[in-house]
């Protein structure tokens, strides 16, 4: 299969289904040729079961592509820190959540 932006982020949509926790802030990845860096972020350090998903997410994104190699990194970015933003990387989950103000 040909790498596209479109592709990757449909395998990596499809992927995370099921592997989306609580502690899961943000999944963004990068695409550099032929290897794809996944970047998953949290509100507290993950635990066993959050680190395997999210191997797990990195093997299927890549099943599809021919000579893919896939790299996973993990942040704990409780709030207010924002999530990073760099040129060529795509959000493909994040966790928005409204603060309501009692009236």
């Amino acid at each position: 299969m040909t790498i596209t932006i479109s592709s990757v982020r449909c395998a990596l949509q499809v992927s995370l289904l099921g592997s989306v926790t609580n502690n899961l802030k943000a999944v963004k990845i990068s695409i550099l040729e032929t290897n794809f860096i996944l970047y998953f972020y949290y509100d507290n350090e993950p635990n066993d079961n959050e680190i395997d998903l999210s191997e797990i997410v990195s093997t299927e994104v890549i099943s599809g592509y021919m000579e893919a190699t896939a790299e996973v990194k993990r942040f704990i970015l409780p709030e207010p820190i924002k999530i990073p933003f760099k040129e060529g990387e795509i959000f493909v989950y994040h966790r928005y959540e409204e603060y309501l103000e009692d009236n």
